[in-house]
């Protein structure tokens, strides 16, 4: 499964949320009012239309012991914008896109793929 990358987008794996934020995924959902397209089975986004928006949310992530391992903060037209060997991306660039072109994605990557990494 994947999920849709829009202006920036932060990512994490559903397991970190579970594991670290306070009540858990629902909570995680709730309060970054997340939707569908934006979380599966394994990974959510948070979409920021700023990187300052971006920076303030991945500080309180860390603040409340999320580590920079687990966070992921993906460009629409760019991709990651850090290494990160768990999380695969499919990034349409700006420049490239044609009508009804799909949108870009990132997916939780398979543990043979980051092995690979």
């Amino acid at each position: 499964m994947a999920i849709k990358v829009t202006f920036l987008t932060v990512v994490t794996r559903n397991e970190t949320i579970k594991r670290t934020y306070p009540g858990g995924m629902a909570e995680y959902v709730k309060d970054n009012r997340i939707e569908k397209p934006y979380r599966d089975r394994n990974i959510t986004g948070v979409i920021f239309m700023s990187s300052g928006e971006a920076e303030e949310f991945i500080a309180k992530l860390l603040n409340l012991s999320f580590s920079y391992d687990e966070i992921a903060l993906v460009d629409q037209f760019a991709g990651l914008l850090s290494t990160c060997n768990w999380l695969g991306t499919s990034i349409i660039s700006y420049f490239s896109r044609k009508p009804g072109v799909k949108e870009s994605t990132c997916w939780l990557k398979k543990q043979t793929e980051i092995n690979k990494s």
